[in-house]
């Protein structure tokens, strides 16, 4: 007679109708169920196991729920078969059955595979038949793949037509995905982004802030159309609120007198910076002290101090102040310093553009004017020489001019020991006159020389006895 058997994890008959087997079908079944007759395996003869369906696919099984098909097993074999159950893998699939089964040749089971998913999605496995064994031989097997598809019920908590997880909060019916988004901290169109469309400038801070609450300023963007101004961002110097905390440029202020660098208008060298962020008693329309400083930031120095009584020689810098000399109007703080011996500007640290005003050679000529001032010979107003240097530091006015001859004596300035007397030349022939006519430094007469040996005052060339004092040419006669 043939047998139906369950391979069961809680069989219920709602399962079996979902499976498309109901009481009519096992009715039928069972009807038709044919006694083959038992006896055992003799010498020779052997179990040859068939299944139908080759594969059980449960389709969609809610979770939780239990689904059940059918498994026809036939032996077409020429002897019996003990045929045991076993599901290899860990899935919604089990087998119950209290013992192996025994199938005779020609004979036919059928057999109730259950399934009772736990997760959504496919989960698949394998049922396993074995037999042929229990005579020590090497048995066989026959795999039947098991397939099922986990659903989850269906769940709309809030009403709002949308359930899990398309619905990314099911508590509330106005968080959906076609819900509209809001200024609020929350993903009303279950998007995955939160309050998007409420930050225009895409630094990432909306207007209405993490807590979804507008009037919280300390956490919302104070300036929706710029990205450089947010709750957090650093504070430049720009004229705005760049960490939306209610002040502007409030850490750009460094001495604390409440005006920056950069003006109330974020635009430097428009009249109303701190023209010093150091000094906390300078900045635009302070009050203006006669001490050397920009005190208002008007640009202008000491500038109500200008009367005579402050600055006696009217060179715009009070005495008061700065003005190191108030009687020059040559020297006053911030002055051009140029070379002419004095501190113009006020500061002694400073030089000339041209270089330093001290006078290196002690020729009376600062350095800034001096052409070398590693040599006395050489200074402006020295009279040029004839020994081929700048003595008077002009290059145009080096040495007499090429071809000079002042006395006409035909021998040019440079050659002539004296220019000015024509009776003075090298290689004219030297006379009995005190000068040194032949240009040879000496100034002899031969045979005699003009040497005045005893001192009267007449050279022995023309002294007619030069070693008395007493008698030369001049002197007068007396009776001796």
């Amino acid at each position: 007679m043939r047998r139906v058997d369950h391979l069961l994890f809680g069989l219920s008959s709602p399962s079996l109708s979902r499976s498309g087997i109901g009481s009519p079908l096992i009715a039928m079944l069972w009807l038709g169920l044919v006694a083959l007759g038992s006896g055992c395996a003799c010498g020779g003869e052997a179990a040859d196991i068939l299944v139908n369906p080759g594969s059980l696919d449960f389709s969609q099984v809610n979770v939780g729920e239990t689904s059940s098909l059918n498994l026809q097993v036939t032996n077409e074999g020429t002897g019996p078969g003990t045929i045991v159950f076993s599901v290899l893998g860990e899935g919604p699939f089990t087998v119950s059955l209290a013992a192996p089964i025994e199938v005779q040749a020609g004979d036919s089971r059928l057999v109730f595979v259950e399934t009772s998913p736990t997760v959504e999605g496919e989960t698949s496995d394998v049922l396993r038949l074995s037999w042929g064994a229990e005579g020590g031989g090497e048995g066989q097997t026959l795999d039947v793949p098991l397939t099922v598809v986990g659903v989850g019920v269906t769940v709309d908590a809030d009403s709002d037509n949308w359930s899990p997880p398309d619905d990314c909060d099911d508590s509330d019916a106005s968080v959906n995905p076609d819900a509209t988004e809001t200024c609020d901290a929350v993903d009303n169109n279950c998007d995955g982004v939160i309050d998007e469309g409420y930050d225009l400038d895409g630094d990432l801070v909306t207007t209405c802030g993490p807590d979804g609450d507008p009037a919280t300023t300390a956490n919302n963007d104070c300036d929706d159309t710029d990205p450089a101004n947010f709750p957090g961002n650093a504070e430049l110097c720009d004229g705005d609120d760049n960490d939306c905390d209610g002040v502007a440029d409030e850490d750009v202020d460094e001495d604390g007198d409440g005006v920056t660098p950069c003006g109330a208008d974020g635009i430097p060298d428009t009249g109303d910076e701190d023209c010093d962020d150091v000094n906390a008693d300078i900045y635009p329309n302070a009050v203006e002290n006669c001490n050397g400083l920009d005190d208002d930031c008007d640009i202008a120095i000491d500038e109500d101090f200008l009367d005579p009584i402050n600055d006696v020689d009217g060179d715009g810098d009070p005495g008061c102040s700065t003005d190191c000399d108030d009687n020059d109007p040559l020297r006053f703080h911030g002055n051009d310093e140029v070379c002419d011996g004095l501190d113009n500007d006020c500061d002694p640290e400073t030089e000339p553009t041209t270089g330093s005003e001290e006078d290196g050679d002690a020729d009376g000529s600062p350095a800034c004017a001096d052409c070398d001032d590693g040599d006395d010979t050489r200074f402006p107003g020295n009279p040029e020489l004839c020994d081929d240097i700048d003595n008077d530091c002009d290059p145009s006015t080096n040495d007499p001019q090429e071809g000079a001859d002042e006395d006409l004596d035909g021998v040019e300035a440079c050659d002539d020991c004296d220019d000015e007397d024509e009776n003075n030349y090298p290689g004219n022939a030297e006379v009995c006159d005190g000068s040194d006519n032949d240009c040879d430094d000496l100034t002899e007469f031969l045979p005699d020389g003009e040497a005045d040996g005893d001192e009267d005052g007449s050279v022995a060339c023309a002294d007619c006895d030069d070693e008395d004092e007493n008698n030369y040419p001049g002197n007068a006669e007396v009776c001796d």
